[in-house]
């Protein structure tokens, strides 16, 4: 079965994000190294992109998170782990500059 991943994060944050944060989606994490990947088993059919997006935010709201693009399916945590360590360098340095930043929207 292939995995969605959700985001990306620091392995130190994830303790901060409770298992029902995500609410209907059965949240997992891919831990390797110093990064963290939150993904959910790929459904028979396709997430909702609105349910996607609330379990980013879920995470959001209480941890730092670098979405992954919607859609991507990776076959199994093997591959995740690689994403991670292939690209650790980078994904630690946007995580560093985004670190005690604050997000704000406006809506019209």
């Amino acid at each position: 079965m292939s995995l969605y991943p959700l985001g990306i994060s620091r392995r130190r944050d994830v303790p901060s994000v409770p298992k029902q944060a995500a609410g209907a989606i059965d949240m997992r994490w891919s831990l390797a190294g110093e990064l963290a990947c939150a993904f959910i088993d790929a459904p028979h059919q396709a997430v909702p992109p609105m349910l996607h997006a609330a379990a980013l935010d879920a995470i959001h709201r209480r941890i730092c998170v670098l979405p992954v693009r919607f859609g991507l399916a990776l076959p199994d945590e093997a591959e995740i782990h690689s994403l991670l360590q292939d690209s650790r360098h980078e994904l630690l340095d946007h995580l560093s500059r985004l670190d005690w930043t604050c997000e704000m929207g406006l809506r019209i």
